[in-house]
């Protein structure tokens, strides 16, 4: 761009950098309108009473806990996550032939203003390569739905058999070779 001639040098400069100024905040401004990152929580699902029983040193751990939908459309988690694993995974235990079974499940499905119960022998949360875990640790876990958001809740690590009711060996201890 060829400056007017009526422009001296410090003219030209102040209007360079005014222009560079609005520039600055036209991007910050256009930043602030574009859509936010993903909620950290939702108001529409809550977590409640989140435990996990203190594994034996190097065994996966389970974690179980109630969700909540508070909407009236039916929602599901679709995975899983926590600093103090590897990776988390949804687990279902089911007896086939007399024998208790451990699979893995895509989803939890929470129905319009219903619940899931993820309880020991039962649908639960399996963190794999945990750290070492102790009674009375808060671990962190972040649930994610179908719809992309995020619900971040915290589990207290409870002594075996001081979690719930019918908690059992069986439902975490299995994982041992489970990779």
């Amino acid at each position: 761009m060829i400056p007017a001639p009526s422009m001296t040098q410090p003219d030209r400069l102040r209007c360079g950098g005014g222009v560079a100024l609005l520039l600055v905040l036209a991007l910050l401004a256009g930043g602030c309108s574009e859509t936010p990152s993903p909620p950290t929580t939702t108001e529409s699902l809550s977590v409640e009473g989140a435990w996990i029983p203190a594994p034996p040193p190097g065994a996966p751990a389970a974690a179980y806990l109630t969700i909540e939908n508070g909407t009236d459309r039916s929602e599901a988690i679709v995975g899983a996550a926590s600093p103090a694993a590897e990776r988390v995974e949804i687990h279902q235990t089911s007896e086939v032939d007399g024998v208790m079974r451990m699979a893995p499940l895509a989803s939890i499905d929470l129905p319009a203003g219903g619940k899931a119960e993820l309880r020991p022998r039962g649908i639960h949360l399996m963190l794999i390569g945990p750290r070492e875990l102790a009674v009375g640790d808060r671990i962190p876990l972040s649930l994610e739905t179908a719809r992309g958001e995020r619900i971040e809740s915290e589990a207290i690590v409870r002594a075996p058999g001081h979690g719930g009711p019918a908690e059992s060996p069986l439902d975490h201890g299995e994982h041992s070779g489970h990779h």
